[in-house]
């Protein structure tokens, strides 16, 4: 499937946007139908399934990669980049993992972790100097 992506497209959108829409797309499609029941249970219960499967996703993905980096002995200069990721997956995934129905300031703790986690990066960067 990737040889065959390859050939048509390339590029950032594809690899990331477009591939894991496509290998998860029973699982959205289920979520898409779940949602229009527009029942605080039901659309609870969906934005928990989503955030689970994109925390363990995450992780996933990243320690693997992480791992070829060790395993290979690759030159790796974004320390402070993954540990936002994984504390942020970690906050994500504990708030939403322990929970049947989502209350609204956990919508708004996800958005504020995006520009809280560039802070974080600056502040690693620049005061700590860090990388």
């Amino acid at each position: 499937m990737v040889n065959l992506i390859k050939m048509f497209w390339k590029g950032f959108f594809v690899s990331f946007m477009v591939l894991p829409l496509a290998t998860r797309c029973s699982k959205t499609l289920s979520a898409i139908k779940m949602a229009r029941q527009k029942t605080q249970k039901t659309v609870s219960s969906t934005l928990s399934e989503l955030s689970v499967t994109v925390t363990l996703n995450n992780l996933l993905c990243l320690s693997v990669f992480l791992a070829i980096v060790y395993i290979r002995g690759l030159y790796w200069d974004f320390g402070s980049e993954v540990l936002v990721l994984v504390i942020v997956c970690i906050v994500m995934g504990a708030l939403t993992s322990f929970r049947a129905i989502l209350p609204l300031w956990t919508s708004v703790l996800a958005v504020l972790l995006y520009p809280l986690s560039l802070a974080l990066v600056y502040i690693l960067h620049s005061i700590f100097g860090w990388s």
